[in-house]
């Protein structure tokens, strides 16, 4: 018991350090006043600057330059749009907006599949999968289909020209949890070419806002 109570004693801790300093302005949105030098207010059409900054779960938030995802400078109308949220901001000053991004609804993977795999390969793998994971849904995506699809996304046009062998074959995986398929490339190494993890978004994004 005692054992427990500490535990929650460290763990609230732990979420008052990280939030030590920020307001909480709406669910998973959390404002900082880095800096104010005015007291009059940021009106709709004003121009701001913000950049943005992406950080895994649990990770000090440092500006740092390879963290960055985009910079850009736009009306204040418009980034309380994208931010889905008012903000109380204050002319010639500086602030952080803080997000945290919500969980998935569904895991997101690809297994690509080499070429010149037999239908029995095939099938071999997806047994495999099926049996070993627990999947929301799995799809088979053929070469020609891959190549389709590639089509349409980049609207290629007939006659254009177009590398139409570049695209595998794959497996497409959805799951409500994360999975973790190192052993499928181990497995099955002249079957499966690469996996791929759909689900790298930050847990939390940072806007550095100047007025």
């Amino acid at each position: 018991m005692q054992k427990f109570a500490l535990f929650l004693l460290l763990f609230s801790k732990l979420l008052i350090a990280q939030n030590d300093g920020w307001n909480k302005i709406k669910e998973d949105i959390y404002q900082k006043t880095i800096k104010e030098n005015s007291k009059e207010t940021v009106k709709d059409p004003d121009i701001v600057a913000f950049t943005t900054y992406g950080f895994a779960k649990g990770e000090t938030i440092q500006l740092d330059p390879a963290k960055q995802i985009t910079s850009v400078q736009t009306s204040f109308e418009d980034l309380k749009s994208f931010i889905k949220s008012d903000l109380d901001l204050k002319k010639d000053s500086k602030y952080l907006v803080k997000i945290q991004m919500k969980e998935p609804e569904n895991y997101k993977y690809n297994i690509f599949l080499l070429d010149k795999i037999t239908k029995q390969d095939k099938e071999k793998l997806e047994h495999y999968l099926k049996k070993n994971y627990d999947l929301a849904s799995i799809q088979y995506i053929s070469k020609e289909d891959a190549k389709n699809n590639a089509k349409k996304e980049l609207g290629v046009e007939e006659g254009d020209l177009f590398e139409e062998d570049v695209f595998p074959a794959s497996f497409q995986l959805y799951s409500k949890k994360p999975l973790h398929l190192e052993p499928v490339t181990k497995l099955f190494p002249k079957i499966v070419e690469d996996t791929i993890d759909n689900n790298q978004l930050p847990h939390f994004i940072v806007f550095d806002v100047k007025t």
